[in-house]
């Protein structure tokens, strides 16, 4: 879910499928040399059979879909028995910039790109 590369997995000795809403996304996920397939998809409706997989990864994706319980429902379908879901949603605040220095009274700046209002897309 939240197509990335894959690459860690694969390096592993995985198979692996990526997924993703965005059309651009997707295509730089499947763009490089060794690419697992990366699939256009809504996590509502996942284009696959049910018990499809033995493990499914959603990183930083599954509260930025507006029916979460839906997508957990899907999730659950196309895993096997005994199936495993790895998901993480990092508090932004982990990944939203850093402390200037090392000073206990250092203050944390917030990196533009965080503050950006354009569309991710």
């Amino acid at each position: 879910m939240a197509c990335g590369d894959g690459r860690l997995l694969q390096s592993l000795g995985h198979s692996v499928v990526g997924i993703d809403a965005s059309p651009t996304i997707v295509q730089f996920a499947a763009g490089h040399d060794g690419a697992a397939p990366a699939v256009l998809a809504d996590a509502i409706d996942l284009p696959f059979r049910d018990e499809a997989f033995d493990l499914a990864v959603a990183y930083m994706c599954l509260h930025d879909i507006d029916n979460m319980v839906r997508a957990a429902a899907e999730i659950a379908r196309v895993l096997g028995r005994p199936g495993r879901l790895c998901t993480a949603i990092p508090h932004p605040i982990s990944t939203a910039g850093s402390f200037r220095d090392r000073a206990a009274d250092a203050p944390f700046v917030i990196s533009a790109s965080c503050l950006d209002t354009a569309p991710c897309e």
